[in-house]
């Protein structure tokens, strides 16, 4: 590759690193797109070396955000990374990581939260069959849905409103 060719290509990397965070998926197949892939590789190799590129961390701020934003249980985050981009161990280090000081059923019973106005006018065990099926789908295991599901209680103070306790 021309160095003139090697450089341009390198600023079109760095501009869009510097509009967000980017896996090396990521970068690859935007480049790929204009750009020979051999000297995609080498140019992502390049700012790997150097640091601008990192898939773990990458992983590790995304985790954060996305807990913040709509918590999901450690099956949905290894997929939802995956799709990003980021190879399973990665992605799975990334998540104990991160999870390693959080409560999985606090997190089940913030995004159950986020969800229990939409029960409003059911019955007590079709709202908690709802929260359980719910989670399960966020990817929180078995274990955890069915605790943070029976913690589904009738809030006596607002007709048909329900609350997790």
């Amino acid at each position: 590759m021309h160095s003139r060719n090697k450089e341009f290509l390198r600023e079109k990397a760095l501009s869009l690193l510097e509009l967000k965070p980017r896996t090396r998926k990521e970068l690859e197949d935007i480049l790929g797109r204009k750009f020979n892939r051999s000297d995609v590789k080498s140019i992502i190799k390049e700012l790997a070396g150097s640091g601008l590129v990192d898939d773990s961390k990458y992983a590790e701020s995304w985790i954060e955000n996305q807990l913040k934003k709509k918590p999901a249980g450690k099956a949905t985050l290894v997929q939802r990374l995956i799709i990003r981009g980021i190879e399973r161990k990665t992605a799975e280090q990334a998540i104990e990581k991160v999870m390693s000081g959080k409560n999985e059923i606090d997190l089940a019973k913030i995004a159950a939260g986020k969800q229990i106005h939409r029960y409003a006018g059911l019955d007590s065990g079709t709202a908690k069959r709802r929260v359980f099926q719910f989670l399960l789908r966020q990817g929180f295991d078995c274990d955890t849905a069915g605790e943070v599901s029976e913690k589904v209680t009738l809030c006596r103070h607002k007709s048909s409103a329900f609350q997790i306790f």
